[in-house]
């Protein structure tokens, strides 16, 4: 089925990233709020960058790869849950680029890592411990005034109220906590609009 592009009558979804270091909980970040959105009713897209290794639809992907290392600029791989676009040797894109590749339902597009800023971006900053936000935001060069909330694992280790962080902070785990970060994003999201 071909894909609807955004055309100049309709704005591009909404763009909330999910970012943070190694191993500080973005993919439950993202998860969480991707079901919650959902639920809601809400059409929710999502971008997951990947910096090691080349994403697939399979565990072994060997197809793929070996179609990749053979030569193939761009390999499509088809499946019957869906469908999927490598491209190689493309420049990375910028967030307005890659959100034009979802169809116009899409509202929301959460986004696991991080891509060139886009202008009205917002940020959920994943903490692995409670000390680790400036070093966060200097290495993945998230403006502060972007972030509107804190989660991740350091929110799961309940370490906010200890670190005195004048950003809210959410565990996702909790399903109380969910929803707050969800009505948060939504709040941001009304407010830009």
């Amino acid at each position: 089925m071909p894909q609807s592009l955004p055309g100049p009558d309709r704005p591009l979804p909404v763009v909330v990233t999910v970012a943070g270091l190694k191993k500080s909980g973005k993919t439950t970040v993202a998860e969480a709020l991707i079901s919650e959105l959902s639920s809601r009713g809400i059409s929710v897209g999502s971008i997951k960058t990947m910096t090691d290794h080349l994403p697939s639809l399979s565990a072994e992907a060997t197809d793929t790869r070996r179609h990749e290392a053979a030569g193939a600029e761009v390999v499509v791989a088809l499946h019957a849950g869906g469908t999927a676009r490598f491209e190689r040797g493309m420049p990375p894109r910028s967030l307005q680029d890659v959100a034009q590749l979802f169809p116009r339902r899409i509202r929301i597009l959460i986004c696991e890592g991080s891509l060139q800023p886009a202008d009205g971006q917002f940020y959920v900053v994943c903490l692995r411990s409670p000390d680790g936000l400036e070093e966060t935001l200097r290495e993945k060069r998230i403006p502060r005034n972007a972030v509107v909330a804190l989660s991740g694992a350091a929110a799961a280790a309940g370490a906010a109220a200890a670190a005195g962080w004048s950003i809210p902070c959410f565990d996702v785990v909790d399903p109380a906590q969910k929803r707050m970060l969800a009505d948060l994003v939504l709040a941001k999201i009304e407010l830009a609009g």
